[in-house]
């Protein structure tokens, strides 16, 4: 209670976010403390948070700016909106089959504080720095969207999203990964045929800090720099012989610790080990098994930075943003541009990486090709 004479005045103060949306609080001034009347605040207007506050939830994972499905692509423009190009049902959720190759924003999403983005056949999702995810196209079940919807069950909660051909896989806070979409081969967890819901994959048995989907199958990373993948094993996707596919997660068993999963937009995986070299398992271009009992090593690479993999191609960006590519591991070549190469991604057969500001685009027929945002 307020001492009698005391001064009681209603003020308002304006709180930052980092979505860059403002709040406009209600504050009680008594004497000379703020007060705040919907409970954010317990501190004066203008004064550093205190320790014991809580801390709004933020992605953890490295932010993506730029990402290719199978029919189109999607980039961050400077503004912060989502612009995609290719067919237009996949990259911008209309009912059209037309295919266009001028970058549009995407309509109907009420944020462009984006984290990343990630796109699969039909459809993209993508995740905001408060760890909603949006997703627009077909859904990941293999319906049409209304436009762009969030996924309500993950709001607020995922660090990392990652879309195969027709599936979505997220990693939410806590290490757990959370999969959804259509489900042929288990590549979304035990139910069969759709997952519309995100269900949570059983048998990890740990916290996970990274997850990589790739065309009908999964991986996921331990804290403790192990692998584990589920889904179809028909090309060698989970390093198996004799097993056509699990719905569980089976843990690939290499010789060395991994420092992080590539990306995949085909029927392998390649990973960047501890110390920094490659590894690579899966279609006709990694045996099952390398001679020395381990997935292929990518001869000559050292230093790696990240890596993606297409149907028929890997490429991995070393030090000095220097971009180099194989189609077998003992055979590779660097690309004389782009060049100061920062972020890289691969599609079924096309391959794009960031310098700068410029988005740079190839595929093994053609030359890198400069992509106006």
């Amino acid at each position: 209670m307020s001492p009698a004479g005391a001064l009681l005045t209603l003020t308002f103060c304006t709180l930052p976010r980092r979505s860059g949306v403002m709040i406009i609080s209600p504050m009680l001034r008594e004497g000379g403390v703020f007060l705040s009347l919907l409970g954010l605040l317990s501190f004066g207007c203008g004064e550093r948070t205190p320790a014991s506050a809580e801390v709004e939830f933020q992605p953890s994972s490295a932010r993506t700016t730029f990402t290719l499905g199978y029919s189109h692509k999607c980039a961050l423009r400077r503004t912060g909106k989502v612009a995609c190009w290719g067919t237009a049902s996949a990259a911008l959720g209309i009912n059209s089959q037309d295919d266009f190759s001028t970058p549009r924003d995407v309509e109907g999403i009420p944020t462009d504080d984006w984290h990343a983005i990630s796109a699969g056949a039909y459809g993209t999702c993508g995740l905001t720095e408060l760890g909603d995810v949006w997703c627009w196209g077909a859904s990941f079940d293999g319906t049409e969207l209304p436009g762009a919807r969030e996924i309500v069950s993950l709001h607020g909660r995922v660090e990392q999203i990652s879309a195969g051909f027709s599936h979505v896989c997220a990693l939410v806070r806590g290490g757990d990964i959370e999969c959804w979409g259509y489900n042929e081969m288990g590549e979304a967890g035990p139910d069969k045929l759709k997952t519309v819901e995100p269900t949570r994959i059983e048998g990890l048995g740990q916290p996970m800090i990274q997850v990589s989907a790739g065309t009908h199958f999964s991986c996921g990373l331990t804290a403790v720099h192990s692998v584990y993948c589920w889904g179809t094993n028909v090309h060698g996707e989970l390093l198996r012989e004799g097993q056509s596919s699990s719905v569980l997660p089976v843990r690939i068993e290499l010789q060395g610790e991994v420092k992080a999963l590539g990306v995949s937009h085909g029927q392998s995986m390649c990973v960047v080990m501890r110390d920094e070299t490659l590894r690579c398992w899966g279609t006709r271009m990694y045996p099952i098994l390398h001679p020395e009992g381990d997935a292929a090593r990518v001869l000559g690479l050292s230093h790696a930075l990240s890596v993606s993999s297409g149907a028929d191609e890997s490429c991995a960006v070393l030090p000095g943003g220097s971009v180099w590519c194989w189609d077998e591991p003992t055979q590779t070549e660097a690309l004389s541009k782009p060049t100061d190469v920062s972020e890289l991604a691969s599609g079924e057969y096309e391959f794009c990486g960031r310098r700068g500001d410029e988005l740079w685009c190839w595929t093994r027929a053609h030359q890198p090709e400069r992509i106006d945002l």
